[in-house]
């Protein structure tokens, strides 16, 4: 497979199994070996997840172990559905380019070797019979580096990043951290990604609600007969008519996935309206209102 797929659990993994495999299928126009290769692929990734958890939400917790530890920005709509998201992390290690893992800098200063005196080797003396031998301090080359290397920051290896897809595990919140384990892809090493919700026009979570703070204008309430909400799934029509009290609107499982746990339970989508005035209204508009007023009054006298 060109692209890798991460998932938290086993009924994630099966579904997305069943989908790719019917576009994969040789008798569908699909290549036979790439076809093999998601098989082997899949059973490989089902044996990880039945061992342990090795994507999870973790609540107050601190990093342990051999770690990289990240701040990541998140959507709501991606903490709320359990989305997959693209992560690029350095998963593993490789020699400097640069440095070829000698940790200073080669375009350096330098300075004579004082083992050797800048001859590159060291004269043995064994009965008599002298030997001379590679000087391992400065690797024969009768000099030292002085600068750290600035590629590697003087460690003599580099991280290598990857873009890895992972399925995000239901109920992520704002501070949470969200653990991946390096078993997933034989990283020596674990993650642990801090959540940071990007800010949304409309959306705010709250405990186990999303809440929708929409913005209408007075006369949409009055002339519309429906108004565009924007939900976790898309914008949706509302019959106008549940604004007109101002009182908030619930859609009762429409909110943010609430766990692993809880597979299918979500929260609620709570709409709290919030009908807009004009701050400044010209005379041409106030009379045309007083005439709209004068209207509805005499139709509410029955005139």
């Amino acid at each position: 497979m060109d692209k890798k797929f991460y998932f938290q659990n086993s009924q994630d993994l099966k579904r997305f199994f069943r989908t790719k495999i019917k576009e994969l299928h040789p008798d569908r126009g699909g290549d036979r070996e790439e076809y093999l290769k998601f098989i082997e692929w899949y059973q490989k990734a089902l044996n990880k997840i039945n061992k342990k958890p090795l994507i999870k939400v973790l609540k107050n917790s601190f990093p342990e172990g051999n770690f990289c530890y990240r701040i990541e920005t998140f959507t709501v709509k991606e903490v709320s559905l359990g989305l997959i998201k693209k992560f690029k992390l350095p998963v593993r290690e490789r020699v400097c380019p640069i440095c070829k893992g000698i940790k200073k800098s080669p375009s350096g200063d330098k300075k004579i070797c004082e083992k050797c005196n800048g001859k590159g080797f060291l004269n043995l003396v064994n009965n008599s019979e002298t030997i001379q031998l590679k000087c391992t301090f400065c690797e024969g080359r009768g000099y030292l580096f002085t600068e750290i290397c600035p590629e590697c920051m003087g460690k003599g290896k580099i991280k290598e990043e990857e873009v890895l897809e992972i399925k995000l595990p239901y109920g992520l919140r704002e501070g949470d951290i969200l653990f991946i384990s390096g078993e997933l892809f034989d990283s020596p090493w674990d993650f642990y990604i801090e959540v940071n919700l990007e800010p949304h026009a409309h959306f705010k979570l709250k405990g186990d609600n999303l809440i929708y703070e929409a913005e209408i204008k007075f006369y949409e309430v009055l002339l519309k007969d429906y108004i565009l909400i924007e939900t976790l799934e898309g914008w949706e029509k509302v019959p106008s008519e549940v604004f007109k009290r101002g009182e908030p609107v619930i859609f009762p499982r429409r909110g943010p996935y609430l766990s692993e746990d809880k597979l299918w339970e979500r929260g609620d989508l709570i709409i709290c309206p919030k009908i807009t005035f004009p701050e400044n209204i010209n005379e041409k508009a106030k009379k045309l209102l007083k005439k709209i007023v004068k209207l509805l009054e005499e139709e509410k006298n029955g005139g």
